[in-house]
This record gives C-alpha cells, structure tokens and sequence, in this order.
C-alpha cells in the first residue's frame, strides 16, 4: 500500500526564517539581563520597584501535522505594588509609606529665581526623600514637589486647596522644652549610691540649650531608687523623687509624681520641664534588670532652636480624592512603567484597601530599591 508522500515543501523553514526565531530568543534574553541589570544599577534609588521579564511563545502556524515556529518575545513586568524597606535616614525632611499609597506630587514648568510655575498636571510616586531647596518648597530626588494640605494647629484639620508645600517663614519660633522622655534600664545588682549623671539639652523661650541633669541613687531596700534633677544654668534642682521596682523589674511607683522641675534660665520665661520615665507597670517605661550601669535607651527634650523649627511644616500629603491620606490604587502593577517615576493618572481602586496608609514621619527616609533579591 502507497502511503500519501510528505509535503516536504508544506514543512520547509527558509533560512532566514531559522536565523530569526533563533535571534528572537536572543533578543528576548537580552532584554531579561537589560532588565537585571537596570535592577542591580537601581538597587539603591529611592522608591524603584524591579522589573522581571515575562516570556512568551510565539506560533505563527500549529496543528497536528503542521508546526510552523515563530520565535519568542520578552515583555516587561513591573512591579509596582512590592513594599520596600524603611530606612531610618536622620533627615527630617524625610517620609515613606507603609501599606497602600502613593505621594501626590507636581512638576514645575519653568523655574525664575524664587518664582516656581506648576503645571495642572498631577503626580504620583512612592519615593519619598523630599528635602527644602532654597525657595522653601519639599522636593524628591527626581526633583518633583510634594502636594498636601495646610493643618489648623489648633483642630488638626486639613484647610483649604491642596498645593504645593512650602515653607515661607524660613525663621520660625522656637519651641521652650516642656517634656523629657527617659528611657533607661537600672541596674539592679549595683552597689548602694549615687550612679553617673545623664544629661540631655533642653531649650528655653528664646531658643537658646541648657543641660539638664539625672542622677539615680541605689537604696538599700531591693528595687528602690531616688532621682535628683538639676538644671545648672538656672541654678535650680528638684527631688529626690522616690522611685521603686517590682520584682518583675518594672516601675511599680513614683513619688512625688509626677517627676518635674521648674527653673527660670538667663533672659528667658520660667518654664516646667516634665520627665516621663514611662508607664507604671509598663515594660516599654523604665526598668529595673541584672547589672551593674545604666544602660540608656531614650533620652531626648521635645524642644527645640529657632532654626530647626523651619525644617518642620505643618503638612498633611494630598489624597488621590481624600484631604486625610495620600493617593491609593489597590492594582498599581497595571501601571506598565518603573515605579520610581511619577504616575501620571490615579485608576479607582476596584477594592478598597482595609484601612489608610500609615505615614511614617521623620526621621524615616523613603522605601528603597526592591529588584527582588534587595528589597
């Protein structure tokens, strides 16, 4: 029996054709390793997100006894929505997201000495290293301006249009320390005595530092301490405060409380300096372990000079269609562009997230680069 002879013809590749589906897969790779690469050189670049490579076959003819091979393409694939890491930076300036959210930002369309024109365009990025140029006004790394509202010191509400953020009173008043937050762990097998002073500055009215010393002393009962202030500049002490653990070593009683002192500075308005040593009971307050010094975890005024008062605006960053939080979009990877560049639109959230983004605010930096490996 004479089978049906094959259409060598039907199935024939031309040359060419096998040069390009074999060229196709290199091109595809190289656009993966592009993509790596691009990854690896942004590892460090502010609110970058990877891009991975996607894959996909392409038959321009198929059937069961035809095979008609057309090559491969890469595709790029963003990924917008992976979280980055929190840095801590010391720039006050200096914010991140966690959770769903994008800052709404604008970009300037001509620049004349202090005079800055917006367009109507806005924004949206997750890098967050905004920083004060000359004019006043918070701008990234990628040179965009932060947008938000003005907050009403006395309510906490947002007032007004939503703007650009500006500080104008590049002078501002200093603010006269009211509070210290003392965080420490005593050390429970120390001698009976006087143990090294701590010392932190405190500012008065006029914006000018102060030392403040705390000076704890070991009783002879199990747990018991007593705490001298004095502010030697304004010749005044306060104490002793009666101090006593539990056997647990947390803070069982302060007495008198609260721990305070009051002094009046040269030239300066008599102020009342509190110390908070934490909540009674509390292992977060100050504590009382093994040991034998102190081991200081957090000790810090809430005062501060003149000049540093002007790196502190009283804003609140802009909402896609909120005046409380900042721009939301549940599915951020349909943007197909790197997320360190600022979006153009604000898609509506097909689901609302469970609850707002948290800000965190200074001294944290903006989310990093996460090409996967280096979130």
């Amino acid at each position: 029996m004479i089978g049906r002879r094959p259409n060598f013809k039907e199935n024939a590749m031309s040359f060419v054709g096998f040069f390009s589906t074999s060229l196709s897969g290199l091109n595809a790779q190289a656009q993966a390793l592009g993509a790596i690469s691009n990854n690896i050189a942004n590892s460090q670049t502010v609110g970058y997100r990877r891009v991975d490579t996607r894959f996909e076959d392409l038959v321009t003819q198929a059937s069961q006894s035809h095979y008609q091979p057309g090559g491969v393409v890469a595709s790029p694939l963003y990924v917008n929505s992976a979280p980055g890491v929190v840095e801590t930076t010391g720039t006050t300036t200096n914010l991140a997201i966690t959770g769903n959210g994008f800052f709404v930002v604008s970009k300037p369309t001509d620049v004349s000495g202090s005079t800055v024109s917006f367009g109507a365009q806005d924004y949206f990025t997750r890098a967050g290293d905004f920083q004060i140029d000359d004019n006043g006004y918070l701008v990234n790394g990628s040179g965009y301006y932060a947008q938000g509202f003005t907050i009403d010191p006395a309510t906490g509400l947002t007032t007004g249009s939503i703007g650009q953020v500006q500080v104008t009173e590049q002078i501002m008043p200093p603010k006269a320390s009211t509070g210290v937050t003392y965080r420490a762990d005593l050390p429970a097998d120390a001698a009976a005595g006087a143990q090294p002073p701590s010392s932190v500055d405190v500012f008065d009215s006029l914006g000018s530092a102060h030392s403040l010393d705390l000076t704890w002393t070991k009783g002879a009962a199990a747990g018991a301490w007593t705490l001298d202030l004095a502010a030697p500049d304004g010749t005044a002490t306060a104490g002793p405060f009666a101090v006593t653990f539990d056997g647990d070593g947390l803070l069982a009683s302060v007495t008198p409380s609260p721990v305070s002192i009051d002094v009046t500075f040269p030239g300066a308005t008599p102020q009342t300096i509190a110390i908070d040593l934490g909540a009674i009971g509390s292992a977060s307050g100050t504590t009382q372990y093994s040991g034998t010094t102190i081991d200081l975890v957090n000790l810090a005024s809430d005062g501060f000079p003149a000049a540093a008062s002007a790196m502190r605006p009283s804003i609140r960053p802009a909402g896609c269609r909120s005046t409380t939080t900042t721009a939301r979009a549940a599915s951020a990877s349909n943007w197909l562009w790197p997320a360190s560049t600022p979006r153009r639109t604000c898609r509506p959230s097909r689901a609302a997230p469970s609850s707002p983004p948290a800000i965190r605010v200074p001294p944290w930096s903006a989310s990093r680069a996460n090409p996967g490996w280096a979130s």
